[in-house]
């Protein structure tokens, strides 16, 4: 059998470094590469952290702008807008017409990333009063009537995020209503929900309980986990060795109030330009400086 090559920590600090210089990766001034590298002890676990950077993927702002207009753009193609010679027609009517929204993990959440969203729909020149809240969105659709409506978000993980904002009830002068509720009375002739990532664990979910289309613009198999037998992650030597590695680690990094690999024990290797996921690895989490832990980013 052939032996997989061994990952250099001098290729990945540049390769790493690199991607940080073009602004990629987050700036310079706030990563700290080599002090992360240093957190682990040299040897076997020097080599499985070196394999996770390698695998960290990061998704900066103007790519995440990207990637929702050429989602937002990629549902066009679908059935339900015609055939090719009324789709265009058709196509410039919803996006006149659709209401923009964003799942929130509770109700009126400031530091939800779905309000990232909302500035990124008025880049993509949505008129603000079309990019509502939850609680917003419910109120307009029950004064102007059935709508259409787009869900923008970075992660869909385990797809509970979006099915509690689905299903939970604000209070309006129609009393307590969901947009399940909404949906029930067709009062939401269509839902499209483009997170810039997805699980497919998350897709089937959220499909199956809330009726919603999931169109990511990256969906990710269980081998994007960290702990599934077959992960991407790191090559496959290090493997039988990781959940020692986590549970070794992650209690130092003071981020692993959800266990060793994170929110629902996914274990990604993901962050975007302006959070990293609690269902990411507390090993690649963003932390402040602790006496037993330097962070990857600052």
């Amino acid at each position: 059998m052939q032996k997989e090559p061994q990952l250099d920590r001098k290729e990945v600090l540049e390769t790493r470094g690199y991607l940080s210089d073009v602004a990629v990766w987050p700036s310079p001034s706030r990563m700290d590469l080599g002090g992360w590298l240093d957190n682990f002890d040299q040897g076997l676990d020097s080599e499985i952290a070196i394999a996770l950077l390698e695998a960290h993927v990061h998704i900066d702002e103007e790519q995440i702008v990207y990637a929702v207009a050429s989602t937002i753009r990629g549902i066009s193609s679908r059935v339900e807008f015609g055939d090719s010679i009324s789709r265009a027609a058709n196509w410039s009517e919803f996006v006149r017409d659709v209401l923009i929204s964003f799942p929130l993990s509770r109700s009126g959440d400031p530091t939800a990333s779905g309000y990232v969203f909302a500035r990124i729909a008025k880049r993509l020149r949505f008129e603000e009063n079309r990019i509502l809240d939850s609680e917003h969105l419910i109120k307009k659709i029950l004064t102007s009537g059935p709508s259409s409506v787009i869900f923008l978000d970075d992660l869909a993980a385990s797809g509970t995020q979006f099915t509690r904002d689905w299903r939970r009830r604000y209070q309006t002068d129609s009393g307590k209503v969901s947009l399940a509720d909404l949906q029930s009375k067709d009062f939401i002739s269509s839902a499209y929900y483009l997170p810039v990532v997805a699980t497919q664990d998350a897709i089937t979910k959220i499909e199956s309980e809330c009726g919603v289309i999931v169109a990511p613009t990256y969906s990710l198999d269980r081998d994007y986990q960290a702990l599934d037998a077959n992960t991407r992650l790191v090559p496959v030597a290090l493997r039988p060795s990781l959940p020692e590695f986590f549970a070794k680690y992650s209690p130092r990094t003071g981020r692993d109030e959800y266990g060793p690999v994170g929110y629902g024990d996914l274990g990604l290797a993901l962050s975007f330009h302006h959070s990293c996921p609690n269902n990411t690895l507390p090993v690649l989490q963003w932390s402040p400086c602790a006496e037993s832990w330097r962070p990857l980013l600052k």
